[in-house]
């Protein structure tokens, strides 16, 4: 069961219901909220607490006729899912931390998915990156805090379309039952937004400087030994409902691997993790 509506500030809600789990992701601003609670979604109804934020209680009104979807990928078969339209009423009241967004509502436009399970077989085809592919990742997590960060620079010669930089970064808490997922994301081509240093096939230096919602800069740098390598920085996120959050520092640390892409071409890679 699924339904989409608008919140408060420019946030988009949309609000997923399947067997014992309920889930309700706020979306905008480059930025993406998920609350994962273990309530109650079936026979046409869902019903959970978010903790102190909200709660929803809707029962499912079907409208229309309900029509199938077939959607077929290669060496599959089955998976056919039908789709009922309809509307959801009762209450869902949700109003996220510090007041980055709200909801009040009675009724809600909204569809029932019955889907049937898919089969597929493995064809043993592998597909890598094109010849002309470069891609450098930085990946940053602090497991006690649940925090992570990660950078990918894309650079094609033969189609510079593909070419690009990413950043995100996500923070997951558990409190009360509820599950909370908050990440935020910002793509840019500016190249000096994520400098790579490299030397002997191994990763010397790394420095990512992202745009907005992100704010200063942190820098990998790789030491004689593995205890000495560091992620350091002012590198910080602005997160709804939590606020800035330190994406770099003691707290982690870091290791530096270079991979071998397809036809030659090359995947450097900077993992760091907590």
């Amino acid at each position: 069961m699924q339904a989409q509506i608008r919140g408060s500030n420019g946030y988009g809600i949309s609000l997923f219901g399947d067997g014992g789990y309920v889930f309700l992701s706020v979306q905008g601003h480059h930025a993406t909220v998920q609350y994962l609670g273990h309530g109650a979604a079936g026979k046409g109804r869902i019903k959970e607490r978010f903790g102190g934020l909200g709660r929803v209680a809707l029962r499912f009104r079907p409208r229309g006729k309900a029509h199938l979807h077939k959607e077929r990928e290669g060496g599959c078969h089955g998976g056919d899912t039908l789709i009922q339209p309809g509307v959801f009423v009762g209450k869902l009241d949700f109003e996220g931390e510090q007041g980055y967004t709200a909801i009040h509502a009675s009724r809600i436009k909204g569809t029932v998915t019955h889907t049937k399970r898919q089969v597929c077989k493995n064809n043993g085809g592998e597909e890598g990156f094109p010849s002309s592919l470069k891609l450098t990742l930085v990946n940053a997590a602090a497991d006690k805090s649940g925090t992570s960060f990660n950078a990918f620079r894309i650079e094609s010669e033969s189609k510079p379309g593909l070419s690009g930089i990413s950043f995100s970064a996500t923070v997951m808490e558990s409190h009360s039952g509820l599950s909370v997922s908050r990440s935020v994301q910002a793509t840019t081509a500016d190249s000096s937004a994520f400098s790579v240093v490299k030397s002997h096939g191994q990763v010397d230096e790394a420095t990512v400087t992202p745009p907005a919602p992100f704010s200063g800069s942190a820098t990998y740098r790789r030491g004689v030994a593995k205890s000495s390598e560091t992620w350091a920085g002012t590198l910080a996120g602005d997160f709804p409902g939590l606020g800035t959050v330190s994406l770099a520092g003691p707290k982690f640390c870091a290791e530096g691997v270079l991979l071998k892409g397809c036809n030659g071409s090359a995947a450097w890679l900077v993992g760091l993790f907590g």
